[in-house]
């Protein structure tokens, strides 16, 4: 029985995970005490392809395992686009564990090139002018993209 499926049992309680996940984030002041937590538990989730009945309709051709990271990516979009770091810290840990359990399978060239993308434009300039700008989360945003990257890479 897959990760997936033995986690969750429907599309709702998936997603359910999800926003439970960018609760934890967008609520964290220090990343690291959560972040490493959540990148552990989306690399288990991950880790097994999802029945497509966990994922509810998907559309044609649709792969489960990237249904369900794309379903993630939208979850986590608040986190992942948030100017708050450490919540985009914790977002990115998450998306990094995901990513991490799909590496037994792969992914998709598409989606490997489309996330390649987004986790570049993470290491670029980050413009911090908030109460986190003596911190080191501007650097933690960018090593957490390049960690990404290699686990793309792999």
């Amino acid at each position: 029985m897959s990760a997936l499926s033995s986690m969750e049992t429907d599309p709702l309680r998936l997603e359910g995970k999800f926003a439970s996940w960018l609760e934890s984030c967008l609520g964290a002041k220090d990343p690291k005490s959560i972040g490493d937590e959540l990148r552990k538990e989306a690399r288990e989730l991950f880790r097994s392809e999802p029945p497509a009945s966990d994922l509810g309709p998907l559309p044609s051709g649709a792969v489960p395992r990237e249904a369900a990271l794309a379903r993630l990516i939208k979850a986590l979009g608040p986190g992942l686009s948030d100017s708050t770091l450490p919540a985009r810290i914790c977002s990115l840990n998450i998306l990094r564990g995901a990513i991490e359990g799909c590496q037994n399978i792969g992914l998709t060239q598409s989606t490997s090139e489309l996330l390649g993308k987004f986790f570049l434009e993470q290491c670029g300039p980050i413009k911090d002018e908030g109460e986190y700008m003596d911190e080191d989360f501007d650097e933690q945003v960018r090593d957490t993209a390049i960690l990404s990257l290699e686990c793309l890479a792999k």
